[in-house]
């Protein structure tokens, strides 16, 4: 049995057993949320489809105009940890940042670099960065890491004294999930944990930051992830059935908003008496 990787506590209570991401706990000594074991490793080796450009750009748009409000960061040195081909990086880029990305994988480092996005490939434990930068952000990364708090931690010391995290996961409290239960869509193999307001709030507290704003948040998206999600996680037929019914209508790359309460966002600064 594994301890809460939040506050290191054994105890705990078991939500889901065998879902995509594993058997699903409650700590109950913090309340966090955590699956162990994990899931099926065969399931996370799978790259993710990357969406259209443009649904990235919209959806980067409304994330950084959050930071801008809650943060008053409108551009500069800009980190993204977790960048795999590089597409939000170049999202941020496209909105006036100097962006760069820092990820492990291969394939994905490969992907970006022939996009032309400046990348560091190393994980983010071991990577060696002197530079300080002005945003760190860290969109649907956390969740995947087995040590979050240590994330979080190392992510703090490469921002400077003024800078800002941005961060987005998926949200446990979310409508959806209650809907759904084991079947919920943010259950995925490479999905570890799962934060809620009050755990990501006391994550970033534990690492030194100071929480500034946080929301739910919903998602520009096209028709063709939408199929390829439903067909990758769901069931291929209806995956194929949207499809079919998007080209029909020529709008694969047609954009709409979904918001099923599960994607929780967040700026921190770094605490100044650390």
């Amino acid at each position: 049995m594994n301890a809460c990787p939040l506050c290191r506590a054994v105890a705990r209570t078991t939500l889901y057993r065998g879902t995509r991401s594993g058997d699903v706990h409650r700590c109950t000594a913090c309340g966090f949320v955590y699956s162990d074991p994990h899931g099926d490793g065969e399931w996370s080796t799978l790259p993710a489809f990357t969406d259209h450009p443009a649904a990235y750009r919209a959806n980067a748009r409304d994330r950084f105009d959050f930071l801008a409000r809650a943060a008053g960061i409108r551009g500069g040195r800009l980190l993204d940890i977790g960048c795999y081909d590089g597409t939000f990086t170049l999202a941020a880029r496209d909105l006036g940042f100097d962006a760069v990305g820092l990820e492990p994988d291969d394939k994905g480092v490969a992907i970006a670099r022939e996009q032309g996005v400046e990348i560091i490939h190393s994980t983010v434990e071991e990577a060696d960065i002197d530079e300080r930068f002005d945003v760190v952000t860290m969109i649907h990364t956390i969740e995947h890491f087995d040590d979050p708090l240590a994330v979080l931690d190392k992510a703090r010391t490469l921002l400077k004294p003024d800078g800002a995290l941005l961060i987005e996961a998926p949200d446990f409290d979310a409508w959806s999930r209650r809907l759904a239960g084991r079947r919920w869509r943010q259950f995925i193999p490479d999905h570890f944990h799962f934060f809620e307001p009050a755990t990501l709030q006391r994550a970033l507290s534990l690492t030194g930051f100071a929480l500034r704003a946080q929301r739910t948040a919903g998602k520009r998206m096209t028709f063709d992830l939408l199929a390829d999600r439903l067909a990758r996680y769901y069931s291929r037929a209806l995956g194929g059935v949207v499809r079919k019914t998007a080209d029909a209508f020529h709008a694969r790359e047609r954009t709409f908003t979904l918001n099923l309460g599960d994607i929780l966002l967040a700026v921190a600064t770094p605490q100044q008496d650390r």
